[in-house]
């Protein structure tokens, strides 16, 4: 179940109270020279006692600031081979990572989501080195994952792929899984799906759901493996069972589209509950889908809207987009544009394309925000630079008639390649025609024709109508003959 388009990490947990909890905070501000004295030792064993596993971070600090359990040596900086190698090899056996590059990669993830401290990305890729020069195969994927999203770095797929490489050659099965979704979309080098079926598969025999998802994928997709429905869906099933919320919103998916199933509604909603109660904000989404479309359950849009409602407190920006939506037509609320430009501003900010789109139709029209086509045109270009293809269509109809700025055919013809390439069936009959025509391009009849028989199969009414006049234009000149 996807989200919507409307046409044109928990917060941290508190840190326990106890009275010598509040000691050991005191005695750590006080400053580092307090570890010289013969208690901080006392006070750290005590505190790692007082200190759930999850709310480790005070125990992280004083261990990596004090260097208690280890050497505060100096650390060296680990640097990756170039590339990363294509060949599905985990290394020998190696020592394990020495508790401080432990504590040291924690803290630094700490630090990457925010979780008791504020977010720092440089501290965090800072710990998360020191901690690679000691081992951590969590780390050295971490570092990785920092260079693929281009954060305190400029963004390198290249060194990503190469840090994956390293970890999961030390048996990561996160970092095997990361370098597998790298290799399958080419990102950093050869673009191989059977070696990163490989990948997935050494991920899976090491126990990860997402191992287990990846080979479900690749089995939905074809991709590296024949396509087959059915093992897709086993795979999905066993890393639901290991308890992957993705994976619960995908069987539940299988059952709601009838893809490779018989269309089951009761099941898609058990799955999407199952995904609902390990706190899916995907799960919750869907089940505004359904009550939205009136599928498996009576049509609801209020009921829509409280899941819907639900799943964007959870962070999903598709469930933001669509109530926006939902104010945008008055389904289930009053009709509002400004509270339908504020949520689909809110989807945007969390990343979804279809909520760009939408923003940029407001500014065309001027509804909950003034009449704007620079902005209009700003908001549909980022929804296409983000892969929405009706944002494409939408920036080649506006370059080709000037609309927020100059007519330019060459960029029109530009966005409606893109938009055709995605799968657009207007983009394909758009450029069809233009090829068909020579309009601002070399006449080639036979391209354009090939573009427009395309859009037809795709199901596009214009394509077809236009196939069938060429057809019409072309007996009088068959039957002369």
């Amino acid at each position: 179940m996807t989200e919507t388009c409307w046409r044109n990490r928990p917060v941290a947990e508190k840190l326990p109270t106890s009275t010598f909890y509040k000691s050991g905070v005191r005695f750590f501000l006080r400053g580092r020279h307090c570890c010289a004295t013969k208690l901080w030792p006392h006070v750290f064993s005590q505190l790692k006692r007082e200190l759930p596993r999850r709310n480790s971070i005070l125990t992280s600090i004083i261990a990596v600031t004090f260097g208690i359990g280890a050497a505060s040596n100096a650390i060296a900086q680990i640097r990756p081979v170039a590339g990363g190698s294509l060949s599905v090899r985990v290394d020998t056996p190696r020592p394990p990572a020495s508790a401080q590059a432990i504590m040291r990669w924690k803290l630094g993830l700490r630090y990457y989501e925010g979780v008791g401290v504020k977010r720092d990305y440089r501290k965090a890729m800072r710990l998360f080195r020191q901690a690679a020069a000691g081992g951590s195969a969590r780390a050295m994927a971490s570092i990785g994952l920092i260079y693929a999203q281009g954060r305190v770095l400029p963004q390198d797929y290249t060194k990503a792929r190469a840090w994956y490489t390293k970890s999961a050659r030390r048996g990561d099965a996160a970092a095997m899984c990361m370098l597998a979704t790298e290799i399958l979309k080419g990102q950093g080098g050869i673009k191989d799906s059977a070696i990163a079926v490989q990948w997935y598969r050494k991920a899976m025999v090491a126990g990860s759901p997402l191992g287990m998802y990846g080979l479900g994928m690749c089995r939905q997709k074809g991709i590296g493996e024949r396509q087959d429905m059915a093992k897709a869906l086993a795979w999905y099933r066993k890393a639901a069972i290991a308890g992957m919320p993705a994976a619960m919103v995908k069987i539940g998916s299988f059952y709601a589209l009838g893809t490779g199933v018989s269309r089951d509604y009761k099941k898609a909603i058990h799955w999407f509950r199952k995904g609902v109660a390990v706190h899916s904000a995907r799960a919750m989404a869907c089940m505004g889908n359904l009550y939205f479309h009136g599928a498996g359950v009576e049509q609801n849009y209020h009921k829509a809207m409280q899941w819907y409602k639900k799943a964007a407190d959870a962070g999903d920006a598709g469930a933001m987009n669509n109530i926006g939506g939902q104010y945008l037509y008055g389904q289930g609320v009053q009709r509002s544009y400004r509270r339908a430009a504020a949520w689909f501003h809110r989807a945007a900010a969390a990343g979804s394309s279809a909520a760009m789109l939408n923003i940029g139709g407001l500014y065309l029209h001027g509804r909950g925000v003034p009449q704007d086509p620079k902005k209009m045109r700003y908001w549909f270009r980022e929804a296409a630079k983000d892969g929405n293809r009706n944002a494409m269509v939408n920036m080649a109809a506006i370059n080709l008639n000037g609309m927020g700025g100059k007519p330019d055919q060459r960029r029109a013809i530009f966005w409606f390649g893109k938009a055709a390439a995605a799968g657009s069936p207007r983009a394909m009959y758009a450029l069809g025609a233009i090829y068909y025509d020579g309009q601002g391009v070399p006449q080639n009849q036979a391209k354009g024709l090939e573009l427009i028989r395309k859009a037809a199969a795709a199901g596009s009414r214009q394509a077809r109508q236009a196939l069938a006049k060429v057809a019409k234009d072309n007996q009088p000149a068959a039957s002369n003959k």
